[in-house]
């Protein structure tokens, strides 16, 4: 899953990218500048990579865990209804042997 998201992010790309410039011996002031430039085209690469990792996440994680917590909670709900259904069984046990 790591490697499906670093790939649709493509993060070594964008690593590479802000990394080299600033580690070229740039001023202070020039890292800035720089870093004013490439702003707006940070933002604007993941805006356009996040749906896509939206997608991996929901069906790699967020779909298996609602789907096992729906059928856990189905499970739960027919383990109700029979302890329900024993209960009342006793209940009319109990008012028969009342009655008797």
């Amino acid at each position: 899953l790591a490697a499906k998201v670093t790939g649709l992010f493509g993060l070594n790309d964008l690593w590479a990218l802000v990394a080299l410039p600033a580690g070229a011996g740039l001023s202070k002031a020039d890292q800035e500048q720089l870093s004013q430039l490439l702003q707006p085209v940070i933002q604007q690469w993941f805006q356009s990579r996040s749906q896509a990792v939206q997608n991996v996440l929901q069906q790699h994680i967020t779909a298996p865990l609602i789907d096992a917590a729906e059928a856990r909670l189905a499970s739960s709900g027919a383990l109700q209804r029979e302890i329900n259904d024993l209960l009342q069984s006793i209940q009319h046990a109990e008012r028969a042997y009342a009655d008797g």
